[in-house]
């Protein structure tokens, strides 16, 4: 067992248990949009950040880190996190600020608009009121998925869910990241998708990137 601290409270925790899992098996309330339990650790949208606090050679120093990331072990041992200091709400806000910045306005037509994890969590957590609307926001063009899928590619945060289970779960690597920093986008290479299975990552896009091509036939 290991001995941590979650916001002023001692715990002891098995190892190997990522911490972004033992706060929610203790109620504590963290957002979070690349973390699926189904697949493998991204750490990619820092969501979940939370200040944590260690002594080396008797000065207590911090960082911010995803708690998605951390994974218990022995080197944790005397550990303290915090997820409602002032340093980790800042961080919070900052990423779900800079998030919005980059999204388009389209809640009213977008699928997932009243059921959106970045619209609950950014009300929750975030720091909309400062985002000016003057921002430039990116525009990133559609790409053909196949006749399953419909996307809108503009929407997309880059939590890399439908990258990670395209490999992981399906494990054919067709869909990708590419690019670097604020270029960085997802890509379906090869085929298109046309599997069922494959057609499932639409569950897990957060953000209504991803979308079940709904077909009518009138005849």
């Amino acid at each position: 067992m290991v001995r941590i601290q979650i916001n002023g409270q001692e715990v002891k925790i098995e190892e190997n248990k990522r911490l972004w899992e033992i706060m929610k098996e203790r109620g504590i309330k963290v957002p979070h949009f690349c973390y699926h339990e189904g697949l493998s650790i991204g750490g990619n949208c820092r969501a979940c950040v939370v200040e944590t606090k260690m002594e080396m050679n008797g000065i207590e120093m911090s960082k911010m880190i995803p708690s998605c990331t951390v994974e218990i072990t022995r080197m944790n041992e005397g550990h303290k996190y915090e997820t409602e200091s002032e340093g980790a709400i800042d961080a919070r806000e900052a990423v779900m600020e800079l998030l919005l910045k980059n999204h388009p306005l389209d809640c009213p037509i977008c699928d997932e608009g009243g059921e959106c994890t970045l619209q609950d969590q950014a009300l929750k957590y975030g720091r909309v009121w400062g985002i000016s609307d003057e921002v430039k926001r990116r525009g990133v063009e559609d790409q053909n998925w196949g006749p399953l899928i419909k996307t809108v590619m503009t929407r997309c945060i880059l939590c890399t869910r439908c990258v990670r289970y395209d490999r992981d779960i399906i494990g054919e690597n067709k869909i990708i990241t590419y690019g670097r920093g604020v270029k960085t986008k997802i890509k379906l290479i090869g085929d298109r998708i046309e599997s069922e299975i494959s057609g499932n990552v639409v569950d897990l896009c957060p953000i209504g990137m991803i979308n079940q091509r709904l077909s009518i036939n009138l005849h």
